[in-house]
């Protein structure tokens, strides 16, 4: 039986790993890619009851590749099922959480986004008042540092901004965490 093995996107650190069980066999070998060594390594092995592993304590919004092999015990002999390994499932991590310095300048606030590693791009949410709703203000695409700088705004209104970055994987964004809000205050003149 050939395996499948299917890879789900868990956080900035986390990747879980599922497939089904197979009879006969006494565990599952789980295999990273590891391009600095340019080979498969096995990260971990575990019993035939286990269905699923989470991966941690990965890079955030990299793309990682595993695959698994799953064994027969033959005395202290880990015998692996020939051609039974599974496809190659491929996944990524989401991206970090944006460090960002917003200012005044005039009536319009800019905002400094350092590069988060490895994101495909940035969101920039502007807010107007405690009560108002975040709004995307801006999508910019690809991971260096970037300047955001706002329209003109309305004067005597403090106003929120946050960003966050995403990574893009078979056609859909997966979005990072927020950075930390900076409060801006637009004076009167």
């Amino acid at each position: 039986d050939k395996m499948t093995l299917k890879a789900n996107i868990k956080s900035t650190s986390k990747i879980s790993l599922q497939w089904k069980k197979l009879d006969r066999v006494s565990g599952y070998a789980i295999y990273r890619y590891d391009s600095g060594k340019q080979r498969y390594e096995k990260i971990k092995t575990v019993s035939t009851q286990e269905t699923s592993y989470t991966d941690s304590k990965l890079k955030s919004g990299k793309t990682y590749y595993y695959k698994i092999v799953p064994y027969t015990n033959a005395g202290n002999l880990c015998k692996v099922v020939n051609g039974s390994s599974s496809n190659i499932a491929k996944c990524i991590t989401k991206p970090g959480k944006p460090v960002i310095k917003a200012k005044r300048s005039g009536r319009r606030i800019k905002v400094k986004i350092k590069k988060v590693s490895r994101a495909s791009g940035y969101k920039v949410y502007l807010r107007k008042g405690k009560k108002g709703r975040y709004k995307v203000v801006k999508t910019y695409k690809g991971n260096r540092t970037r300047t955001y700088k706002s329209r003109k705004l309305k004067r005597k209104k403090t106003y929120y901004v946050k960003v966050r970055a995403y990574k893009t994987y078979q056609s859909k964004k997966y979005f990072g965490k927020y950075s930390k809000t900076k409060k801006v205050k637009i004076p009167k003149k």
